[in-house]
């Protein structure tokens, strides 16, 4: 419902924002899958400063014109590789080369996952209006910063709660690496549900998520993302995009267990390329 339409405002402000406080006029340089980008993008223009954003080539045709749109002048964007992963690499390499530059990482950095985790104390401060005690959270998991700030938050303001991760099939890093015990990387990415396919959740992040949601992480079929995505647009008008539908379509999957309990889906992000 905000100005680029995911939450990924909130970790790019605060990030920039702490680096705006330290340094005078900072080049930013960032990488994303296409959400991230639109939140730097945006946060960037407001404090005037020259940015470069690099993100895959067949990205959504839909998050390269919002991302234009939010940067305007200030911004230069690069398609580089297939997945997020490559696009970090060469942004990464591209930061070193350019002086007074800062990289602002997606997910793996702990300013970004203190700005995405607002979304766990605004979740509580309705709750509380409400009078009502959540049960289960479930939300989407990509490189973790939204599912590691929002579920350290949420296990402070309910111990009990359950925290429940999901991942598109074929792009279940953080369900392999629980099965495995350990960070795993993927060497092959589904990239349909562009805003979760990652190679790998982030090391930073991993750390959280190990201790606050349950291990029992949900894999979605594509197919399954597909029906829930027009489901939700053709009967409630909610625009979402094949990450930002994860946590509903997650319900049937676990339909046993919220029986009878309060529970919170976070459905975030609405920028789908309806071609898609």
């Amino acid at each position: 419902m905000n100005k680029v339409r995911s939450y990924k405002i909130r970790g790019a402000f605060n990030k920039i924002k702490n680096i705006v406080e330290k340094v005078d006029n900072p080049l930013i340089v960032c990488a994303s899958a296409g959400n991230h980008a639109q939140g730097v993008a945006y946060v960037c223009k407001k404090f005037k400063l020259t940015h470069h954003i690099f993100v895959p080539e067949n990205i959504p045709s839909q998050k390269a014109k919002a991302i234009e749109y939010h940067g305007g002048q200030y911004l230069t964007l690069h398609y580089k590789g297939k997945i997020l992963n490559d696009c970090i690499t060469e942004a990464q390499t591209f930061t070193k080369t350019q002086k007074n530059a800062f990289f602002v990482h997606p997910f793996d950095d702990e300013d970004i996952v203190e700005g995405q985790s607002t979304m766990g104390i605004e979740i509580g401060m309705q709750c509380s209006k409400k009078g009502i005690k959540p049960d289960i959270c479930i939300v989407g998991v990509g490189g973790g910063g939204c599912s590691g700030g929002v579920s350290i938050v949420m296990k402070m303001l309910y111990p009990d709660i359950k925290i429940y991760g999901v991942e598109p099939e074929n792009a279940d890093k953080l369900n392999l690496s629980f099965k495995l015990n350990r960070l795993f990387s993927l060497k092959n990415v589904d990239t349909f549900a562009d805003g979760t396919a990652m190679r790998s959740v982030g090391t930073f992040n991993y750390n959280i998520l190990k201790t606050c949601i349950e291990k029992d992480i949900q894999v979605i079929p594509k197919n399954k993302l597909c029906f829930d995505i027009i489901n939700e647009y053709q009967n409630d008008g909610i625009v979402l995009e094949p990450s930002g539908c994860l946590s509903i379509s997650a319900l049937e999957f676990l339909k046993n267990e919220i029986k009878g309990k309060n529970i919170i889906c976070i459905l975030s992000g609405g920028n789908n390329d309806l071609m898609r």
